[in-house]
């Protein structure tokens, strides 16, 4: 069963000027329902409320569909998130059926690494480190878009539940 919810995120005002890549493709999944076909642990859902949405990525694509992957060397270590970035991944971002470390390592090293920082990510930014900032900001701006959207009312507002029923 298809668990991601896709969203076309250009339309969010987000800076994509000189970039390779036209727009965001936003996916995000419900837990309970992408772990009916998964063998999740619980040691990897961080600390995912009941009723809340699972960020699954932020990834830069193109309208003819040749999207851009792995545009750089992955050098994701977890050690470069903030401490207020890894408390926003643990709440949102999240592996749910492989480690967070692996989930995320994956997520910078294909999509990431293509992503154009923009005026969207200037206030995460440092001249100490580029390449760390670019990795707080990119995986700051995923989370606060879900959070910005308010989807998880939405959807369980109108009272949607797990189900593997096909309808």
């Amino acid at each position: 069963s298809k668990t991601l919810f896709l969203f076309a995120a250009n339309f969010l005002g987000l800076a994509i000027a000189q970039s390779n890549y036209d727009y965001y493709a936003f996916s995000f999944e419900v837990p309970a329902v992408a772990c009916m076909g998964k063998n999740c642990q619980t040691q990897y859902q961080g600390n995912l409320q009941p009723q809340t949405m699972n960020l699954h990525g932020l990834w830069p694509n193109k309208y003819d569909n040749n999207n851009p992957e792995s545009c750089g060397e992955n050098n994701f270590v977890d050690s470069d998130l903030t401490d207020a970035t890894r408390a926003l991944l643990d709440e949102r971002w999240n592996g749910l059926y492989s480690s967070s470390f692996s989930f995320r390592s994956h997520e910078w090293g294909k999509h990431g690494t293509c992503w154009n920082q923009g005026s969207a990510a200037r206030r995460f930014l440092s001249t100490d480190d580029a390449e760390k900032s670019k990795i707080n900001a990119y995986f700051t701006l995923g989370v606060n878009l879900l959070k910005g959207l308010n989807i998880d009312s939405v959807i369980f507002a109108k009272s949607v539940t797990s189900s593997s029923d096909l309808y």
